[in-house]
């Protein structure tokens, strides 16, 4: 599926299809999101071999980071009844979060 997005990103980019190309990114950097935290469970469960910076104490993030997923995909099935239109809100909701959580730790921090 990357590889399939990041076709289809190219050939949007050379026609310069901005709003097409967004919607892709924003599932790009999900399904990326969604793999990553796959292979940190599946690292911090294996017990095939020994790794000497994996510790047992680790396990007790898998919940957190399964519930991280069950997030992403909610958010998903949300977007993907109206993906266009929902999608942009999205995107806008989390920079105007993130705006906003930017300004109050200048405004505390310097």
């Amino acid at each position: 599926m990357d590889s399939d997005l990041q076709r289809k990103m190219k050939e949007l980019e050379q026609r310069h299809d901005v709003p097409q190309y967004r919607q892709l990114m924003l599932l790009l950097i999900m399904l990326r999101f969604a793999a990553n935290a796959y292979k940190a469970v599946a690292f911090l469960l294996t017990d095939v071999e020994e790794n000497d910076k994996r510790l047992p104490e680790f396990v007790l993030v898998v919940p957190l980071i399964n519930r991280q997923i069950m997030d992403l995909w909610f958010i998903l099935v949300y977007l993907m009844d109206d993906f266009e239109p929902r999608s942009l809100l999205y995107e806008q909701t989390a920079y105007r979060e993130l705006r906003i959580q930017t300004d109050v730790a200048q405004a505390t921090h310097g």
